[in-house]
């Protein structure tokens, strides 16, 4: 098949396959066949994934383990859910975040896992002053 593209067309050529326009180009590019796929989120919201989040949010006596606040807190893997598919479940492997510190680890969880699972496994002590 021949047919004639733009020159910013021509980069749009994935693994042999070339791609008539943008538009082709980014319907295919989606899901599995993009490059940054790691298979979906379907495993996070499954009820043993829910499980887990409260799990961990209530060992952490529903505050933040970096700044103790008790606002949009979010559970966090310490080692890579995508890559540590044996440990998504254990509760170990989870640290109460808000979403304020969340970002600030997201994405860094190779960096930080050490850091990150010293934190979880310090016992949680609140006091109401």
């Amino acid at each position: 098949n021949s047919f004639e593209k733009y020159a910013s067309e021509i980069r749009k050529n994935l693994h042999g396959k070339h791609f008539c326009s943008s538009e082709c180009w980014a319907t295919h590019n989606q899901r599995q066949n993009h490059a940054g796929w790691s298979g979906g989120q379907h495993g996070r919201m499954s009820p043993e994934s829910r499980a887990w989040r409260k799990a961990v949010i209530t060992r952490d006596k529903k505050h933040c383990r970096r700044c103790h606040s008790t606002e949009r807190l979010e559970a966090h893997h310490i080692r890579r859910f995508t890559t540590h598919p044996e440990l998504r479940n254990d509760v170990q492997n989870g640290i109460t975040l808000c979403h304020a510190c969340h970002v600030l680890f997201r994405n860094k969880e190779d960096e930080y896992a050490d850091m990150l699972a010293f934190m979880a496994s310090v016992t949680v002590e609140v006091w109401n002053v």
